[in-house]
């Protein structure tokens, strides 16, 4: 399977784009060059990942 983007050499990111509330955002590809919101299909904030946290059970 081929993505669409890289099919049409469109400029993106393959990695989610982590929006924190007080520091820049990161990218989880480590070969992304470019941290612009609209390359990034994927993004999260913290609100976003403390939600998540908070509902997700521990397994024992």
């Amino acid at each position: 399977m081929t993505c669409a983007d890289c099919a049409h050499d469109l400029s993106h990111c393959h990695g989610t784009l982590l929006l924190p509330d007080s520091t820049l955002p990161e990218c989880t590809d480590p070969s992304c060059v470019d941290l612009a919101e609209s390359r990034h299909p994927l993004t999260a904030t913290a609100h976003d990942l403390l939600t998540q946290a908070r509902t997700t059970p521990i397994a024992a």
